[in-house]
């Protein structure tokens, strides 16, 4: 999946979910390194 990460203060995350929807959820910058490494979300 594509990863896309745009400025240094990303709020949310969005990820493909199994049906193909797109799920959107707070993305803490601690929790950045996490997502980047799951590999299926957009942070932004």
């Amino acid at each position: 999946m594509i990863k896309s990460h745009f400025g240094p203060h990303h709020g949310f995350v969005a990820r493909v979910s199994v049906d193909n929807s797109l799920e959107s959820c707070p993305c803490p910058e601690s929790e950045h390194d996490l997502w980047q490494t799951l590999g299926y979300a957009i942070c932004f």
